[in-house]
């Protein structure tokens, strides 16, 4: 019988890739994919060639995943997303459960994932934590997380864009100063760097050096106990 492979990739070096991870993608000949053309300087770096490539987004689900299930009546497919692991806050999940109802084994095939990567690398002990996703843009949204926090020993872990992350923080200065806050950011890449403090020390960080705000955001709140000393790795 077929197989849908879900398969983890890199989020940084490609070197992170595992050994499993690349004989599956040699063998299948069905790549589902978030962006081809992404996937495909992967599977180039690897010497990888001959593959059928099915794009799969949150926009083009309904259509692709009919796609998916067609091809799978005689070939195994491995699934991928851009970095990481799919179905952590990738499209994923509506596939992976459209697969298993049409009765297809499913294996996973682990590797890197950015949100324990951060976790390991803020040097915090991490236990009770709530993972969001992406950060809402709803101000009320956001607020409910944050108020939340008041008064548990727990954490708030989101991923945050580039483009998006001082007016995070700026927002988390005006609303919640004595916040600890630790990024985490360019994981496994060469400028990988770990910040932390509070909101208002993180800001003027950022005011100060516009090259920290490179890279995708994983961010993790914490409303109890005292901010650290702003740090940088690189």
């Amino acid at each position: 019988m077929k197989t849908f492979y879900i398969v983890a990739t890199p989020i940084g070096n490609l070197e992170d890739i595992g050994m499993r991870a690349l004989r599956i993608l040699r063998e299948v000949p069905v790549i589902v994919c978030e962006r081809p053309q992404h996937t495909l300087k992967l599977l180039n770096h690897f010497g990888i060639s001959g593959k059928q490539l099915v794009a799969y987004t949150e926009a083009n689900r309904a259509r692709a995943i009919g796609t998916v299930l067609e091809l799978m009546r005689g070939k195994s497919c491995a699934f991928v997303v851009d970095a990481g692991t799919p179905g952590i806050s990738d499209p994923g999940p509506e596939l992976i459960a459209a697969v298993r109802d049409a009765g297809v084994p499913i294996e996973m095939i682990p590797g890197p994932n950015a949100l324990a990567a951060a976790i390991a690398l803020t040097g915090e002990r991490i236990v009770d934590f709530r993972f969001v996703g992406f950060f809402p843009y709803k101000q009320k949204d956001r607020m409910a997380m944050l108020d939340a926090l008041q008064g548990a020993d727990s954490w708030l872990i989101a991923y945050e864009a580039p483009h998006r992350i001082e007016k995070t923080i700026k927002f988390l200065s005006e609303r919640y100063p004595r916040y600890h806050i630790v990024l985490v950011s360019e994981i496994s890449k060469v400028y990988e760097k770990v910040l932390a403090g509070t909101s208002q020390e993180l800001l003027e960080s950022f005011q100060r050096n516009s090259r920290l705000r490179k890279g995708e955001f994983v961010m993790c709140v914490r409303a109890k106990g005292e901010s650290q000393v702003l740090s940088d790795t690189h």
